[in-house]
């Protein structure tokens, strides 16, 4: 394993609004404090989110990759930049996308 890793280690350069209105973005801490007490590097890290306005922003934003866990019917916009790489809309589908 390589050296131990701090949730300062998932900063970015970039505001990151993953949140907007929690000021202490809590859930943007709770991840990167998960990520590194488990040693998971961002770029190798998959974020599964419901909201491609703040999830996959956050986790763009971290270094991560994003998975959409779409609604039933949903698709995402075709202005959606950067394009969705993946969504699912059964978590039954991740092994697929990630095996």
């Amino acid at each position: 394993m390589s050296a131990q890793l701090a949730p300062k280690d998932y900063a970015s350069s970039q505001e990151v609004r993953w949140c907007p209105g929690c000021g202490d973005y809590a859930v943007l801490k709770s991840v990167t404090r998960a990520l590194a007490d488990v040693g998971a590097v961002p770029e190798k890290t998959v974020f599964v989110g419901d909201s491609l306005r703040r999830d996959r922003e956050g986790a763009r934003r971290t270094g991560m990759r994003f998975i959409w866990m779409a609604p039933q019917g949903a698709e995402a916009p075709a202005s959606a930049e950067p394009p969705v790489e993946h969504a699912v809309t059964d978590l039954r589908d991740l092994v697929k996308i990630l095996t």
